[in-house]
């Protein structure tokens, strides 16, 4: 553009691309985005020390091994969240390491009632989110804390999760293990 070379990155594995950028920060006309993604532009004359300085800093990158990214296979749209679903869950079992459960997103689902179960330190999440002819209990191991805190009864949330079955006194039911939950932005 003109006189100046512009250029973006993104991040994996967690690393921090604009602790990487500031590195840089004396070379560039503009830069910013956040921990993941971000952009950046500079003088044309700066291009060959850009790119060796670049190149050394890019042997002191450090990446994790690990990573928190959860994989999702489908979202779901509140219409499709039907007991049907069973259906599509029997088709991918049986389920272990080689073949993990189907992970789901669905977004923007009220939830309907809310509770803490547990006696222990470690308190669980109970929530139930409403599709529209359908509402779902959830489970979220060892979040219980989250209640009230992120989200209350009547918010709308986000979640990820998998399906499972749920038998009590003979009866099977479908709910819902949550992954993931944050509050929806409207």
């Amino acid at each position: 553009v003109g006189n100046l070379v512009v250029g973006s990155m993104r991040s994996c594995r967690g690393y921090d691309v604009t602790d990487f950028l500031d590195q840089l920060k004396d070379l560039f006309v503009s830069y910013g985005g956040h921990n993941f993604a971000a952009g950046f532009s500079f003088e044309k004359e700066k291009f060959e020390e850009f790119k060796r300085r670049t190149k050394e800093l890019s042997g002191t990158i450090n990446l994790s091994d690990k990573t928190d990214e959860i994989q999702i296979d489908a979202e779901l749209p509140p219409a499709y969240m039907t007991p049907d679903l069973k259906k599509i869950i029997d088709r991918f079992e049986p389920t272990g390491n080689e073949n993990p459960k189907l992970v789901f997103l669905a977004k923007n689902l009220p939830i309907v009632s809310g509770l803490v179960m547990g006696k222990a330190e470690k308190q669980h999440l109970k929530i139930t989110v409403d599709c529209g002819k359908n509402k779902w209990p959830c489970i979220f191991w060892n979040e219980g804390e989250r209640l009230h805190k992120d989200f209350n009864v009547g918010d709308k949330v986000d979640i990820i999760f998998n399906i499972e079955r749920n038998v009590f006194n003979g009866t099977e039911t479908l709910q819902l293990m949550l992954l993931g939950i944050e509050k929806s932005v409207q």
